[in-house]
């Protein structure tokens, strides 16, 4: 004889209600009732119904957690976090979490970095979103302190201080300068043939031949300026014609005005000279001298250009200066009275004194200088007669 289930009792309970308990099912006519619980009547009672109440929402996103880490100097103060269509700021070192991202491949985006900031590996990253779960995502970022930002100066026949344009060669009076008299007042500095700003001991020097009020002699100036510095003399036997500070050991090196063919190294502490080399045949000293970006010593020698070796003194004549872009020169004879080198990327600029040996004072141009070749190229005529020209940095002229 089959088995079968006994009909559901009376009182049962339906779809929506709470299950009452069943004493027993009839397991086959005739034989004892079997006791089961009410549980497993109520799983068989229920086994059809379809429930019509709340239930809990499947979940059809993903998140992505983005991590930055900077380092370096100069750090930036955060950046912007895209991923699919939005956009989020994070911190320097931070961390940010998008969620209700579409599951699948997405694309992490850091951006707003600062120029001087580099991100490591890509950007953007890659990134699969799954359901349910959260991808993590990191960014590397390296920062630099960017350079100190130049301003190239020069000075008048009064040692007052102008700021040159490097495109144009305009100038803009920055400062008068100024010397004490030894009454108790101040007289102007007169001619300053040279200019040089020493780095490791934040001075910034100003040489002049024997037509400055003091003679010859180099002066000290205070930084950062002052709107009318005096300026202190630290040395007065000796005119400067050039200073050229090395850009690694900043010892300083100088042509004396007196046209000995001879290289001096000065003191910085003292203004003490000391001669290195003489004899080179090179005409009349130097007149205009600086350092490349390698470290080569470059002197303009009225219309030549040349090298000195500073361990064996032999000068090399690169050669004979030729000139582009200028008007009609007024006097047969040209000469660089300055030369300084700019820091970015070692172009240097000159100051070029029209003749003026008859006695009549002539326009001053501002030059750029090929050093492989000696030609001197203008970049624009000045409305004052300028010499002295160098680079200083500009936090040191502007506070």
């Amino acid at each position: 004889m089959r088995n079968r289930l006994a009909a559901i009792p009376e009182g049962s309970p339906v779809c929506g209600q709470e299950p009452v308990a069943m004493d027993a099912f009839e397991w086959q006519r005739g034989q004892p009732a079997i006791k089961t619980s009410a549980l497993v009547g109520s799983l068989l009672i229920f086994s059809g119904c379809e429930s019509d109440g709340p239930t809990d929402p499947v979940e059809e996103s993903g998140t992505i957690q983005v991590t930055t880490t900077t380092t370096g100097d100069d750090i930036d103060a955060g950046y912007d976090v895209q991923v699919a269509g939005t956009t989020v700021a994070i911190s320097s070192n931070g961390m940010v979490s998008i969620a209700d991202l579409a599951p699948g491949a997405q694309t992490v985006t850091l951006s707003d970095v600062a120029a001087n900031c580099t991100v490591a590996g890509d950007n953007p990253k890659s990134a699969t979103v799954v359901i349910g779960q959260t991808t993590a995502v990191a960014f590397a970022v390296a920062c630099v302190a960017p350079p100190p930002e130049f301003t190239l100066l020069a000075a008048d026949r009064n040692g007052d201080i102008y700021t040159i344009d490097e495109d144009t060669g305009a100038e803009t009076l920055l400062w008068g300068s100024a010397i004490t008299d030894g009454a108790g007042g101040t007289t102007d500095v007169g001619v300053v043939s040279s200019m040089h700003w020493i780095p490791s001991t934040e001075q910034w020097w100003l040489g002049s031949g024997g037509r400055a009020t003091c003679g010859g002699c180099i002066m000290i100036v205070p930084l950062p300026l002052s709107e009318t510095p005096v300026v202190e003399l630290a040395q007065t036997s000796r005119g400067v014609s050039g200073l050229a500070v090395h850009p690694t050991t900043e010892k300083i090196y100088t042509f004396e005005s007196d046209g000995t063919d001879s290289v001096y190294e000065i003191d910085a502490n003292t203004g003490a000279y000391t001669e290195l080399f003489s004899g080179l045949g090179m005409k009349n000293g130097g007149t205009g001298t600086t350092f490349s970006l390698d470290e080569v010593l470059f002197v303009a020698v009225y219309d030549e250009l040349w090298t000195v070796d500073l361990v064996t003194g032999a000068p090399t004549l690169v050669g004979a200066m030729t000139y582009t872009g200028f008007p009609a020169f007024t006097e047969v004879s040209q000469t660089i009275g300055s030369m300084t080198t700019r820091q970015s990327d070692g172009v240097v600029f000159g100051i070029l004194k029209d003749g003026g040996n008859s006695g009549t004072l002539r326009p001053t141009f501002l030059v750029r200088i090929n050093l492989d070749t000696a030609e001197i190229t203008n970049v624009g005529v000045q409305t004052h007669l300028m010499d002295g020209l160098t680079f200083i940095m500009t936090s040191l002229i502007t506070g």
